[in-house]
């Protein structure tokens, strides 16, 4: 993230700012009660309701809008004709101050309970401009409503359409007038603190304990006040006093491999993401984050599970979201097996993670035959009694 000093007049100083590697995160939109909000007429109203979801630093809504043509505008105000596409729109809201352009990558994809696939963008670099009509980007024909209703598809469940959003900002323009040239300075070299401390992390150096992986062997340097500040668990195990490894220069983490050790504690020293291209298994860093109480982390992992699910390893990913407390993910998972119930139960991997737990198999079952936890039907009614 190394700043360049592009030009200094008018009184006002400009920085372009880099992320290498590019900061990566994601966000979902779920409009609920979607059939009553179209009324007789058409849409009751050109853009469907939308909320301010922060990431990155910033705030962004994503505008849907029912009804789209070749008419629309790029920008707001976003004025619509009636069309037979529905568009979707990325729109940041609320700029951090000094900032004055974004570089970013940004994907949008509907999520479906089948497996089926529609999305826009695939990371697809823009740039956003600080002002009404560069501070939006999006797609005028996101999806048909024919594609959209068809139920095969699987994009609307329970009445309800989910929008995954993901976001790869690699560069950030900070302009700030020279009255407050210090403090823009800092602001830019500030943002050098998550390099310096993964630089610090590789290097070792001043390390003061040694964190040894108990699977398949390997070691991380670390720093204790670093571990201690990011993690609630790490600041009880180091507490002078209290635990064997407050005075231990190497602690063992027994249930974990080098791999996931070490994302584990990049994401402590940088509080960066893991790439999609690390090694780490999600599966493996979601159980490590819940372990030490890094709930972003966990939830990052949960995300990236569920966009990557199979009916090959729905079952290994089922029993990690129970284990866990991971209820979307799991609902997730449990919809897929039920779309896809032969290829699931044909994989390798479906006896051998379930067997041996069986209330999570008769919720398998349950949710398969259309009844929920209680015993009653999805679509309602009451249980038959053995009697009746």
């Amino acid at each position: 993230m190394e700043p360049i000093l592009s030009s200094f007049s008018d009184n006002v100083i400009v920085g372009r700012q880099e992320f290498k590697p590019p900061v990566q995160a994601c966000f979902q939109v779920t409009f609920n009660n979607w059939s009553r909000l179209a009324g007789e007429d058409g849409w009751k109203d050109k853009a469907l309701p939308c909320c301010e979801v922060p990431c990155l630093d910033f705030r962004w809504k994503l505008h849907v809008h029912p009804e789209s043509s070749k008419g629309i505008r790029n920008e707001p105000p976003f004025d619509l004709i009636s069309g037979d596409h529905l568009s979707a729109w990325l729109h940041v809201s609320d700029w951090p101050p000094g900032v004055s352009a974004l570089e970013i990558a940004a994907s949008i994809a509907l999520h479906s309970q089948t497996g089926a696939a529609h999305s826009k963008g695939n990371l697809r670099k823009i740039n956003l401009i600080k002002k009404a009509e560069g501070s939006s980007r999006g797609w005028e024909k996101f999806i048909s409503h024919e594609e959209l209703r068809n139920a095969s598809r699987g994009f609307i469940v329970d009445d309800a359409v989910r929008f995954n959003v993901c976001l790869c900002l690699t560069a950030k323009i900070v302009s700030r007038r020279t009255a407050g040239v210090e403090n823009a300075v800092s602001s830019i070299k500030s943002s050098r603190l998550s390099d310096d401390f993964l630089a610090l992390m590789q290097s070792g150096r001043g390390s003061d304990v040694v964190l040894n992986a108990g699977q398949g062997g390997g070691s991380v340097p670390a720093h204790r006040t670093i571990l201690m500040a990011r993690s609630s668990v790490f600041s009880a195990m180091f507490e002078e006093g209290k635990f064997a490894e407050g005075a231990a220069k190497a602690v063992c983490i027994k249930d974990m491999d080098v791999t996931t050790l070490r994302a584990l504690v990049c994401f402590l020293y940088t509080a960066e993401f893991p790439s999609e291209e690390a090694e780490a298994k999600p599966q493996s860093l979601l159980i490590a984050a819940d372990k030490y109480d890094l709930q972003e982390l966990k939830q990052h992992c949960e995300l990236c599970l569920e966009r990557s699910l199979e009916p090959d390893c729905v079952a290994e990913v089922l029993v990690v979201a129970d284990s866990y407390h991971c209820s979307n993910l799991k609902v997730r998972c449990l919809d897929l097996i039920k779309n896809h119930t032969a290829q699931v139960m044909a994989a390798p991997g479906w006896t051998t993670w379930l067997a041996g737990n069986a209330p999570l198999l008769n919720e398998v079952v349950g949710h398969i035959a259309g009844f929920t936890a209680n015993g009653n039907a999805e679509g309602g009614g009451k249980k038959r009694g053995r009697d009746e």
